[in-house]
């Protein structure tokens, strides 16, 4: 029997109509998470999140069936979902990422803190903001350059008696002025091992209308900044190039927003 090409296409729909675009996506991946001894940080802004565990780390977008692994390598599973509020995953992809997770890599070996910069901000020329207060009868003209550089001081002393093996840096020890370009190449030049990253520390003390204002704030890069987080030099493919950095920059945005929310007020409680 002759079969035109309009007849093997129609063929080819019919075949395909009765099964689903996407597999079901029905578990719930916190509830799944926690059986499983798994961390989950979710940012609702962004939609996107990080699965960890065993020191390894899996990020991935809500809809989007790329997951980056460790902020090395690319994969695809099925896509997580969110749905009245809850975030829904396959079993397929929960399998998928516990296998990452116990995959054992000889060679593979966890990022650490090498280095803290601590930057107390303002100095010389730019005092910052500046407020006269009444402390026992006498007008005291403070000063936030003068104030993030006690605060950076006793921060520093704290640090370097907690850890010993890591290098503990101040960007300015005195009353003076540093411009932003002679900070951040501060820590760009700090000399560090394979696998070791720079915390840099930008210590603030901002003025308020409101008097009544208290606590502490923790400033991020919004998820709509646009950023170049990866070398492009001898990538070849582009299209790829963008994906990864579309991907790091999303990472690093997680990350941001979960250390605003959850390690701001801890680490200066433990500190002072």
């Amino acid at each position: 029997m002759k079969m035109t090409v309009r007849h093997i296409v129609a063929s080819v729909l019919v075949f395909f109509a009765g099964l689903p675009l996407f597999p079901q996506a029905d578990l719930n991946l916190l509830d799944s998470a926690a059986k499983a001894g798994v961390t989950v940080y979710w940012d609702t802004l962004s939609q996107s999140g990080i699965l960890e565990k065993n020191g390894k780390q899996v990020s991935f977008r809500a809809g989007d069936r790329l997951v980056l692994l460790d902020n090395s390598r690319l994969s695809i599973s099925d896509a997580p979902f969110v749905k009245d509020g809850t975030i829904l995953v396959t079993r397929h992809f929960l399998e998928e990422a516990e296998t990452f997770f116990n995959t054992k890599d000889a060679e593979r070996e966890s990022y650490r803190i090498g280095a803290i910069l601590i930057d107390p901000g303002h100095g010389g020329k730019d005092p910052g903001a500046a407020m006269t207060h009444k402390i026992d009868g006498k007008s005291v003209n403070m000063k936030e350059k003068d104030i993030t550089l006690t605060v950076g001081k006793m921060l520093y002393d704290k640090l370097s008696s907690t850890y010993p093996d890591k290098k503990i840096i101040l960007t300015r020890s005195k009353d003076e002025f540093l411009t932003l370009q002679q900070r951040t190449e501060m820590a760009n030049t700090v000399k560090l091992k394979d696998n070791e990253a720079v915390l840099y520390v930008s210590v603030h003390v901002n003025s308020s209308l409101d008097k009544k204002a208290r606590g502490y704030e923790a400033w991020y890069l919004s998820p709509e900044t646009r950023r170049t987080v990866i070398d492009s030099s001898g990538s070849q493919d582009q299209n790829l190039f963008r994906i990864m950095n579309s991907m790091m920059e999303e990472e690093y945005t997680t990350e941001s927003i979960l250390i605003a929310k959850f390690n701001n007020f801890l680490v200066f409680k433990r500190v002072f």
